[in-house]
């Protein structure tokens, strides 16, 4: 997945445009300073915007070919 991709939600069917994608540094809660990685996807869809975390994306989206 990249921007640019069009995708279809599989809960309701609306299909959607790929625009951003979002990374951020977590602190994973430890006191050593380790952190995690989280990434996401912003999808515009008609007039409004749905954020979908790429863990799970294929549970929740389907990429349209």
């Amino acid at each position: 997945m990249k921007i640019g991709d069009m995708i279809k939600l599989k809960q309701t069917g609306e299909v959607g445009l790929i625009v951003e994608k979002i990374r951020k540094c977590v602190p994973d809660g430890n006191p050593n300073g380790d952190f995690n990685i989280e990434e996401y996807f912003r999808v515009a869809i008609n007039d409004k915007f749905v954020v979908i975390p790429r863990a799970g994306f294929f549970r929740r989206a389907e990429v349209v070919r």
